[in-house]
């Protein structure tokens, strides 16, 4: 293979829950392994709970757990414009709720806009505001607005990570 997908997996902010994306059933007789669909699911440690928290994500959703200012949770994660053929497809970063409700789109600014390429994001320490690498440039989104500022214009960043 010239290349492996590895999916991401995150930690809820009270070590008990993971966030994942996995395969889906596939339409048909596909199993879930050759499906081209794939959800973000919240399990717990014990394995007592695995729940599918966004359906049809595609396979870089990249779902990232964090305490935000207007809630215990909230689980970011990138949203495929075209979940059947999602190793390609641009994505739209979303915010939800621990649960999988109350999802919102969050970033590029507008739907015709182009998307994320396999989307690039983290929790800034306080939970109010995401990084995301869109275009190769940073760009700083307030979670609560949306509000996004360019912090970057040289088209070369890449893999976000905050300094506390």
């Amino acid at each position: 293979a010239e290349w492996v997908w590895t999916p991401s997996l995150s930690w809820a902010p009270d070590g008990r829950y993971l966030a994942c994306t996995v395969h889906a059933a596939g339409p048909g007789d596909l199993i879930p392994q050759d499906s081209p669909l794939f959800h973000v699911y919240g399990v717990r440690l014990d394995g007592q709970v695995k729940a599918p928290l966004a359906e049809g994500v595609g396979m870089w959703a990249n779902p990232q757990w964090a305490w935000t200012a207007s809630g215990p949770w909230a689980i970011a994660y990138g949203q495929s414009r075209s979940p059947t053929s999602s190793q390609e497809s641009q994505y739209d970063l979303f915010l939800m709720d621990r649960d999988g409700s109350d999802k919102v789109r969050l970033f590029p600014p507008a739907l015709e806009d182009p998307g994320l390429v396999a989307p690039q994001f983290a929790w800034s320490p306080d939970g109010t505001h995401l990084v995301v690498v869109w275009q190769g440039d940073l760009y700083l989104v307030d979670v609560a607005t949306g509000q996004a500022h360019q912090l970057t214009a040289d088209g070369n960043s890449g893999h976000p990570r905050w300094s506390r």
